[in-house]
């Protein structure tokens, strides 16, 4: 008993440092949220209003990791990075391991100068496919995130210079193949995106 409380609490620590955004620019998920809390608030609120009577769902915003606003990146130009917030849902009682998950919802664009932008992208909920949950996919997320973790930062700094080092794009290939062929949002975020995905080349 105590060793499986020990290994729910190792899981739940790692699963709190789990942000998919970049920590790059003093940016992580818990700033992000706090940057679209008014908006979500709002956003979320309708979610609760037009719920079915009774309903157990429980909506929770979710982020992208960073995502270049340019592809390939131009030369001696200050980056942008985009991040998209997305609405993640839980339903004990209907889903068992999985998750709801609508489309992006909010645009984050953040200069180098650290100047913030924000973008509704939309007010209604578009359901996409359900997610498996972070325990269900949780070793394969330690095996590649874990090894790679500094690759959302990486693309947060992208320069022209980081296309001529091989340890460092191996790593972003790594870490945004495995999101792109894990996480269902990807294929929404894809398409805003298409330079870089066709870059990345995943399998």
């Amino acid at each position: 008993m105590l060793k499986n409380t020990i290994n729910i609490l190792i899981i739940t620590i790692g699963l709190l440092s789990v942000s998919y955004v970049s920590a790059d620019r003093n940016i992580n998920y818990y700033h992000l949220a706090n940057i679209v809390n008014k908006e979500w608030s709002f956003f979320n609120a309708g979610l609760i209003k037009r719920a079915p009577k009774n309903s157990r769902t429980r909506w929770k915003i979710h982020f992208t990791p960073p995502m270049p606003y340019k592809w390939p990146p131009v030369a001696n130009a200050k980056s942008k990075t985009v991040y998209y917030g997305y609405p993640g849902g839980i339903n004990s009682k209907k889903l068992k391991r999985q998750e709801y998950r609508g489309g992006p919802w909010i645009k984050v664009t953040v200069d180098a100068d650290k100047k913030v932008k924000k973008e509704i992208l939309t007010n209604k909920l578009s359901l996409i496919e359900n997610q498996a949950t972070w325990l269900k996919r949780y070793k394969s997320y330690h095996k590649v995130y874990k090894k790679n973790h500094d690759a959302p930062r990486l693309v947060a700094n992208f320069t022209r210079r980081t296309l001529t080092n091989a340890s460092q794009t191996k790593k972003i290939r790594a870490y945004y193949c495995h999101w792109q062929n894990t996480e269902v949002i990807a294929s929404s975020i894809k398409k805003r995106h298409w330079n870089f995905f066709k870059w990345l080349n995943c399998k």
